[in-house]
């Protein structure tokens, strides 16, 4: 979000949760991008999904609105992963992510 408020432009961040095998890509755009965002979010969702080798994945785009504001898009994507050649094409000539790195994350933490 604050790359988003601030009208920074950066990569996609994501995760996949192992439970459940489905993919997060939270995509920060920047206004001059905004007119773009449904390509990109379907786009960034389906070369994370594709690039992680999932079957399913959820794309959040997040957009600063003039008053300040924000808007969010997002979309859903459920097909068994299979080889795509346009996808793999894509991805290896603009690989539009940051790198993957796998760690252990706490889901909850409870105050008694």
């Amino acid at each position: 979000m604050r790359k988003t408020i601030t009208d920074e432009q950066t990569s996609p961040y994501r995760f996949t949760s192992p439970t459940t095998g489905c993919g997060f890509a939270f995509i920060p755009l920047t206004r001059k991008d905004e007119k773009d965002a449904l390509r990109l979010l379907d786009y960034l969702t389906a070369a994370n999904k594709y690039e992680q080798r999932l079957d399913k994945c959820i794309g959040i785009f997040f957009v600063r609105q003039q008053d300040g504001g924000c808007s969010l898009g997002w979309c859903y994507l459920k097909s068994k992963w299979k080889y795509d050649h346009l996808l793999a094409g894509l991805i290896g000539e603009y690989f539009p992510f940051l790198p993957v790195e796998e760690r252990d994350v706490l889901r909850y933490t409870l105050n008694t």
